[in-house]
Parts: structure tokens; sequence; C-alpha cells
């Protein structure tokens, strides 16, 4: 959702690692962050999205986790192959603004690019 790389400046993981770092995550369109939340809006609205977290706070990593907290039967599977990073450690701990939803089984596949 922030339209820029994946970045660690500032970040929860940086901070244990002693390194601070220089680039911070910001949102670089702002009409393009405006779009997403209005979409988000409209499938919550229409039923498709049942939970979100941010991942602004810690991480991807941090919000996967702090969404299974509620069920101890669950288990995540997670494939990072469709997002543009290699360095798995930036696409986990990077605290862009960004959210991850979760859909109901039935709802029609969502993407956005």
């Amino acid at each position: 959702m922030s339209g820029n790389g994946f970045s660690l400046g500032g970040s929860s993981f940086a901070q244990i690692m002693n390194a601070l770092g220089t680039t911070t995550p910001t949102i670089t369109d702002p009409l393009c962050f405006k779009t997403i939340f209005n979409t988000v809006q409209g499938l919550i609205t229409s039923g498709h999205i049942i939970a979100g977290h941010d991942i602004s706070a810690g991480g991807m990593i941090v919000a996967l986790l702090e969404m299974t907290f509620s069920c101890e039967q669950i288990g995540l599977e997670i494939d990072l192959s469709a997002l543009p990073e290699p360095d798995v450690i930036k696409i986990l701990y990077s605290e862009n603004p960004g959210i991850l939803i979760q859909v109901n089984k039935g709802s029609p596949a969502l993407k956005y690019e």
C-alpha cells in the first residue's frame, strides 16, 4: 500500500540489530493509498473481508502472528514468492504502511497491483 520498496530503517527489527538505518517507510502515492483504502472499506461492507491487520507496527511477521492468537488450532502456510523482494527479512520485518486481510473462503480472488 505504501508504493515504495521494503524498508527496515527505524523498524523494530532494525532497532534490535542496533542498525536504525536511514531509509524509513513512507507513502509515495497518496492517491493510490486512498484508492486502496476505499476499496478495502467496500470489501468489508460487502462481507468479503472478515479480518485485517496493519503491518506498519512490527512488520508482516508480527501481523501474521497476531492474526493467529485468537485460535489455538491454527497455523500458517505463507507464500511470499509473488512479492517483488528477494530478501525475506525485509518482507517480514519492514514496517511499510499496508494491510493483511482475511477473506471468506468463498470470496473471489482479490488482487491489487
